[in-house]
């Protein structure tokens, strides 16, 4: 007897986006580095196969916006939310791109205006990142950025948040040299600078941001826009306003796995945010049974904004046992999930795939071998939907397209 997944006949093949290269994608993906984002190539997969332009395409777990991202440069519209606020600055900035001729006036103007600011104020493991002149440039620009207003602000302070920390030998990177996708802690840094006689670079913030967003547009951005929040799931309701998603592509926590806060305080600084008060936000230091009813409630809040045929797609990771059932065991989320909420939910779970990839492309390799894939071994990718006649009778590509879609000149706009 065949299964449901095999009904719908679904033939999703994680092979299909392995074999792409590593860097597949807009340039606009790389504006920021972030912590357990997947590349722009999955959701491209699903998106190209499973919808058409101007469907729309939901990510209520956004991250740095890759889904919805992946969506406006297809033509789709794609909406994107996250309590985490370098999310939010990230998610607009793709979705709401202004143009790069704003972009450059703003910049300067910003330029022209700047004068020296008092830093003694500044904390010391911020003052120990960069160079005098880096962090008056810096301290002005927190001032100046009207972000949460204004489109072109956003843009240019999630290229700031891009450029704060990375390879100093690099033009992208303001800091000492350190990592690009987390912040190591302060004291950490300080002895790493203070063992290697570490000095800032020299790099001016102004060309920084400038080079950063020299590469952000060295593709024609699309010109499809979509949403972006800085809300629960709890509220997704309110942020679809009554539209239904054709796709819903998402990627929730994982048995707090990742504490965005402490490993993003540079950021955080910048956006005026304690660290401590994102992780009490972002709560999901949850034990399965406690993580069973998060991921409940938020399938049924999903089922609310999914069309009758359209499907969701939910990745969670195959984790270690920190706060599974035993000191030693890993646990499955999606098959846990699968054999908890069935019939519990109100999306039909249809099917799971196990998504396995490279560990040596993991960010956590550069904590050496014994830590490295340690936490996320593999992906998980959980396969739902609300009306299963309703997707039988929907026909869906075979194959996903992998040539760049060209940009139309067309807009396409998610009308409120």
């Amino acid at each position: 007897m065949k299964s449901i997944e095999d009904s719908l006949n679904l033939r999703i093949s994680p092979k299909a986006w392995h074999v792409q290269r590593a860097r597949w994608g807009h340039p606009i993906h790389t504006i920021c580095s972030y912590m357990a984002s997947f590349p722009p190539k999955v959701p491209h997969y699903f998106i190209d196969r499973f919808t058409e332009e101007g469907d729309i395409v939901l990510d209520p777990f956004c991250g740095r916006g890759t889904t919805p991202a992946e969506a406006c440069l297809m033509g789709r519209v794609g909406i994107g939310s996250d309590l985490n606020p370098i999310a939010y600055v990230l998610t607009k900035a793709k979705v709401q791109s202004p143009t790069k001729k704003s972009l450059l006036n703003r910049l300067s103007d910003l330029e022209s205006g700047f004068r020296r600011q008092d830093t003694s104020s500044l904390p010391r493991k911020i003052t120990m990142l960069y160079r005098k002149k880096t962090q008056q440039q810096l301290l002005y620009l927190k001032n100046e950025l009207d972000y949460r207003k204004s489109t072109v602000d956003n843009f240019i302070m999630a290229l700031v948040l891009g450029g704060m920390h990375g390879d100093s030998g690099k033009p992208s990177y303001m800091s000492i040299p350190m990592p690009n996708t987390f912040s190591m802690s302060p004291n950490y840094v300080r002895n790493f600078i203070w063992t290697h006689r570490l000095k800032p670079p020299k790099h001016d913030a102004f060309d920084v941001i400038k080079h950063r967003l020299k590469r952000a547009y060295k593709e024609k951005i699309s010109p499809t826009k979509g949403k972006a929040y800085q809300k629960d799931v709890r509220q997704v309701t309110s942020i679809m306003r009554g539209k239904k998603a054709d796709l819903i592509f998402t990627s929730p926590p994982y048995l707090k796995v990742i504490r965005y806060g402490k490993l993003n305080w540079i950021r955080l600084w910048m956006l005026d945010i304690e660290p401590s008060d994102l992780d009490g936000l972002l709560d999901d230091k949850h034990a399965v049974p406690k993580y069973m009813d998060f991921m409940k409630e938020t399938i049924n809040n999903l089922a609310r904004v999914l069309k009758d045929d359209g499907l969701c797609f939910v990745v969670v990771g195959q984790v270690s046992g920190h706060r599974g059932p035993g000191q030693n065991e890993s646990v499955e989320l999606g098959n846990r999930i699968r054999e908890t909420l069935r019939n519990k939910v109100n999306l039909e779970i249809v099917g799971l795939l196990n998504d396995r990839y490279d560990r040596h492309m993991k960010v956590s390799r550069i904590w050496g071998k014994k830590k490295m894939g340690k936490a996320t071994k593999y992906d998980q990718i959980l396969i739902l939907c609300k009306d299963v006649k309703a997707v039988k009778k929907k026909e869906f590509k075979k194959k996903a397209s992998w040539r760049r879609v060209s940009i139309p000149y067309s807009q396409t706009t998610l009308q409120t």
